[in-house]
């Protein structure tokens, strides 16, 4: 804890001015000073308060003592129990520049268009529990030195002829990326992290304790060599990029490809330096799942994970259906086989919504899912005066290093699905026309297999989901096989129609829940076990 030099107050950083104020006599210092008035000497480590839940074992680390009483991790309210550390000192530091009040203003602008987000997201109250943590980074400086020699070619036409000439461009590249930083700790997902990205790595300053008075901290716990071949391989990409493009080549165009040119420009790690990049970080708890709201410190970017209220949901297309029915019965009729080829193609549809659903889940909760701790992601561009590029651009190098995607082997058997579908659609066709059975039969009869592919791809997934065998989609299967028992059957009366109509609709009903329900799951997390921490891992 920092004390004020003039009263012994608190001092706490205080974002608009960047400087450490006093909660009692408003004095402000600057974060350098304070800190080599504490610390004489500059060591390696410095001194934290670490927090740790009883519930999840997450822990976040502060300068201050004060009592912590939620975890930030699995949104429980519990005081957190506290002992003091010795953290190993990164290099550098982005200081939150977006206020907690600018923090809430952006949240509530991006919930404006969450029409169905639960009430609590939006809660005043709630919306209050932001905190400031600062994430651990790791900052890789990248440099290429040396002669280099790359083929190259212009192409022209001389009258029949289109004559080929071969180039070696040559040159001494001197090149140097810093600031290529990825997210060092396991505790924060992936996909937040990028998310939230781009950070301004200009604006680093060197590391002071300080700078964390009034905030909490994650730790590093992912080893810095993790990172490091897609750090070389991002600034490789950049310089090929600019050879390639580079005015002064002309109508000469590069014969080296990406993967072959990079090789060449001798890219090396030259120093990885620990870095903490600002986050106002928010958990909604509800049950057995956790959401995550995160703004970005430094540029106000809001990602948060949005979960859908069911009751408002129903609210909504009950209060939507009304209208909608009295404009189709107003200027639209339908006949009963038409309105039950209809409900029996939907159905059908809907149940491969579901079942996608379920597959993102059974793959998410694998071991290899890109939410773990090996997807590298990086994040911001700029370059100063002397020439040294700080790159940190987002989200396009997300893909997980240790364990390669699986091959997928339900392909052969879409791919039969297909076929057969659209082999039974030609046959569905032609007896259509030769007994005159009607285009909404048809669509019936194709209703019927795609609910059967609906369903057979959601058992497995269901299955590894649930624990159970026989998914929601079964119950639609049935009801469009009865809708297309009543089209093949042709009954005189319509209230066959209908009452194929209601059981296609009543399952598309249930199958919708379902979904919003799975999408509830794929838009929330589990909550984090974190056994024996160093950071954690969300997936636990």
């Amino acid at each position: 804890m920092y004390q004020c030099p003039n009263c012994g107050g608190q001092l706490r950083f205080n974002i608009p001015t960047q400087q450490l104020a006093c909660e009692n006599c408003r004095s402000e210092f600057d974060p350098y000073q304070i800190s080599r008035e504490k610390d004489a000497e500059e060591e390696s480590f410095y001194d934290v308060t670490v927090f740790k839940c009883p519930q999840c074992g997450g822990e976040i680390v502060s300068s201050d003592n004060t009592a912590a009483n939620f975890c930030t991790f699995c949104g429980a309210s519990t005081v957190l129990t506290s002992n003091l550390r010795k953290e190993k000192r990164p290099g550098y530091i982005i200081p939150f520049t977006k206020t907690k009040e600018d923090c809430k203003k952006a949240y509530a602008k991006h919930m404006r268009r969450a029409w169905f987000a639960p009430k609590e997201l939006k809660d005043s109250r709630f919306i209050d529990s932001f905190r400031g943590i600062y994430m651990p980074y790791w900052a890789y400086h990248i440099t290429e030195e040396g002669p280099v020699s790359l083929s190259a070619s212009r192409s022209y036409r001389r009258g029949d002829y289109i004559i080929t000439d071969k180039y070696s461009v040559t040159g001494d590249i001197n090149s140097s990326y810093k600031g290529i930083s990825y997210d060092a700790s396991s505790s924060f997902d992936d996909q937040l992290s990028q998310s939230i990205a781009p950070y301004d790595v200009r604006n680093m300053n060197r590391f002071t304790p300080s700078y964390l008075c009034g905030f909490y901290a994650d730790t590093a716990d992912v080893d810095p060599d993790t990172y490091t071949p897609e750090a070389v391989d991002i600034a490789a990409t950049k310089t090929y990029d600019y050879v390639r493009t580079h005015t002064e080549l002309g109508a000469v165009s590069l014969d080296e490809t990406a993967s072959s040119a990079k090789s060449k420009f001798n890219p090396k790690c030259k120093a990885v330096d620990g870095a903490m990049f600002p986050v106002w970080f928010m958990s909604y708890r509800n049950k057995d799942r956790v959401a995550y709201a995160t703004v970005n410190g430094q540029t106000g970017k809001v990602v948060a994970d949005m979960p859908v209220s069911i009751s408002k949901y129903i609210i909504s297309s009950l209060i939507l259906a009304i209208p909608v029915f009295m404009l189709l019965n107003a200027f639209l009729t339908l006949l009963p086989s038409t309105t039950l080829g209809l409900s029996a193609i939907v159905a059908a549809l809907v149940c491969f919504l579901y079942s996608s659903e379920l597959n993102q889940i059974m793959n998410r909760d694998m071991p290899d899912f890109p939410g773990n701790k090996q997807s590298g992601r990086y994040n911001g561009n700029g370059k100063t005066n002397d020439g040294t590029v700080y790159y940190n651009t987002p989200g396009q190098n997300s893909y997980n290093r240790k364990n390669k995607s699986k091959k997928n082997s339900s392909g052969a058997g879409a791919i039969a699905v297909i076929l057969f579908t659209f082999a039974f659609i030609l046959f569905s066709f032609f007896t259509a026309i030769a007994g005159d059975l009607g285009i909404f039969r048809l669509v019936t009869y194709v209703a019927v297999i795609l609910s059967i592919a609906g369903s057979a791809a959601s058992i497995k997934p269901y299955s590894v989901v649930t624990g159970r065998h026989m998914p929601a989609t079964f119950i639609t299967m049935a009801a469009v096989i009865i809708a297309a028992v009543v089209q093949f059957t042709a009954p005189v009366s319509d209230l066959f129609y209908y009452a194929g109509t209601i059981l296609c609709l009543a399952a598309v009903i249930i199958l919708l829940l379902g979904v919003i329900k799975y999408y509830n799951v794929l838009s929330t997390r589990k909550l984090p076990q974190f056994s024996n921490y160093s950071g954690g891992d969300d997936r636990a």
